[in-house]
C-alpha cells in the first residue's frame, strides 16, 4: 500500500537479508537450544525476508496490469483483487523459488546436523548419517557415502526441477 507500514516491513527485511542466513540460523539456534523444532524455527526465521521482498516485488508489477485497473473500475476492492487476481499470477513465481529452495533447506539442515547442532544421534537423518558416518571413514566409507550421495541426489533433484518450472514461464 506504500504506507509507513510498508516501509517499517521493508526496513525489517532489509535487516534479515543483510545477515547470512546461516550465520543467523547458528545463532538462533545457540540462543534456543539444540532440538530440530528450533532448528526449522531458525532457518524460517533467517528465509522469510528474501521472500517478502520478492512477494512485494511482485505485486507491485502485478498491480500495473491492465486487468487490476479493470477490475477496480467494476467495483472490486481489497481482498478481492488480492484474492480473485493478485495471489493466482504471483503463486506460480513463488512456487518455482520454493522448489528451488527446497535443496537449499535440505543441504542447511544437513548441515546443521552434521554439525551437531540440529538433529541428535539416533534420529534418522542424513547429516546425523554423515557425522556417524565420518567416525568409520577408514574401515567402512559406505557409512558417509551414501547419505552425503542421498543428500547430493535429492538436492540436484529439486533444483533441476526448479530450473525446469523456471524456464516454462
Amino acid at each position: 500500500m506504500g504506507n509507513k507500514l510498508d516501509m517499517l516491513m521493508m526496513s525489517l527485511t532489509d535487516i534479515f537479508t543483510a545477515l547470512p542466513s546461516m550465520l543467523l540460523t547458528i545463532v538462533v539456534v545457540g540462543f534456543l537450544g539444540f532440538g530440530m523444532e528450533n532448528v526449522y524455527f531458525a532457518v524460517i526465521l533467517s528465509w522469510w525476508a528474501k521472500y517478502v521482498r520478492i512477494i512485494r516485488g511482485l505485486i507491485h508489477d502485478v498491480k500495473k496490469e491492465p486487468y487490476i485497473t479493470a477490475s477496480r473500475v467494476s467495483g472490486a476492492f481489497g481482498i478481492r483483487i488480492i484474492t480473485k487476481h493478485m495471489i493466482p499470477n504471483i503463486t506460480p513465481q513463488i512456487g518455482t523459488m520454493l522448489i528451488l529452495d527446497v535443496s537449499k533447506v535440505i543441504l542447511t539442515l544437513s548441515g546443521l546436523s552434521f554439525l551437531g547442532i540440529g538433529a541428535q544421534p539416533p534420529s534418522p537423518e542424513w547429516g546425523v548419517m554423515l557425522l556417524d558416518g565420518k567416525n568409520y571413514l577408514q574401515v567402512a566409507p559406505w557409512m558417509g557415502f551414501f547419505p552425503g550421495f542421498m543428500i547430493f541426489l535429492t538436492a540436484a533433484s529439486f533444483q533441476i526441477i526448479g530450473e525446469r518450472l523456471r524456464r516454462e514461464r
